[in-house]
């Protein structure tokens, strides 16, 4: 099964999943496994929340979580973006395996989207050449290798040794221009493909404005007390005397500090996702959803 951009075929499958697990917990939100490529070559793997997707729109099909910027995770992902993150949903016995590229949207970065493949035509669509090459590449049959992640983002130069600032191709478009699509043509991320666009109209990714929008769209949903976290001494550097003495007057809110003087140290983690393994162990299924260079899904049945 081949799906146009936006909205990709695992979404409803895995917020269907989401769902039926917060309702088997007590907890109002969920955690998975974040792996990532340790500055010294081995694995680093931590527990992060889940934040939901980019701009809180579900058909982005990028799933957030929010760090420190001191913590090791964000320097890892500047170095090497290539993650793993794995959702283990007990309530619904289900599996979600994600891997893909990380972008940071902070105060002073955020992700630099490429939109060259992307042209609206009729926005969706593809030529029937396209068409017929994209579905002889969706790889019917798995490859030993096929859970490696997809070229979505090209290596940076060896002077620049951040990811950061290097671009990534991914079908994220302005949610200013989906709102005025939506208006003018009652289109959606998860619907462009049903509406014709004029030919004039460009395609334009999130502005410097909306991704500070987002950064402070997430900073609201922090509870109080994980907003302190952010005026905490560096995480992971020896304690101290003094270090245990402020940790012990931010918790009583007698640091002096209020909460947005943390901000500074918050930032979104964005996860641009090309591949994703899900395992259903109620029936023993398994399904693998991968992305190609027409922004297109491929959907088929592994063995578990």
């Amino acid at each position: 099964m081949l799906q146009r951009h936006f909205m990709a075929s695992w979404v409803p499958v895995f917020m269907n999943h989401i769902n039926v697990q917060l309702e088997h917990q007590a907890e109002p939100f969920l955690t998975f496994q974040l792996s990532t490529i340790g500055i010294d070559g081995f694995p680093q793997n931590r527990t992060v929340v889940y934040r939901g997707f980019l701009f809180d729109e579900v058909s982005t099909n990028i799933i957030t979580f929010t760090t420190d910027k001191r913590m090791p995770k964000y320097s890892e992902l500047a170095k090497d973006d290539r993650f793993e993150a794995v959702f283990y949903l007990p309530g619904a016995r289900k599996q979600f395996r994600f891997k893909g590229h990380a972008r940071v949207i902070d105060a002073d970065h955020h992700p630099i989207v490429k939109l060259d493949n992307y042209k609206p035509r009729d926005v969706g669509d593809i030529d029937s050449d396209d068409e017929d090459e994209a579905k002889e590449s969706s790889v019917p049959e798995p490859s030993p290798n096929a859970f490696a992640p997809s070229p979505t983002t090209s290596i940076p130069k060896s002077e620049d040794t951040s990811f950061w600032n290097h671009p990534i191709e991914f079908h994220l478009v302005s949610p200013k221009l989906i709102n005025q699509l939506h208006k003018d043509h009652n289109a959606s991320y998860s619907n462009f493909n049903d509406i014709h666009v004029p030919h004039e109209l460009t395609l334009k990714p999130p502005t410097d404005e909306e991704y500070a929008q987002e950064l402070s769209r997430q900073w609201d949903t922090l509870s109080k007390a994980l907003k302190k976290s952010f005026r905490k001494p560096d995480p992971g550097s020896r304690m101290t005397p003094e270090k245990s003495k402020l940790i012990d007057s931010i918790k009583r809110g007698v640091d002096g500090k209020k909460d947005i003087d943390g901000y500074k140290n918050f930032a979104v983690v964005a996860m641009f996702i090309d591949t994703v393994d899900f395992y259903d162990s109620e029936s023993d299924r398994r399904v693998r959803f991968e992305k190609d260079k027409f922004d297109m899904w491929s959907e088929y049945e592994i063995c578990p």
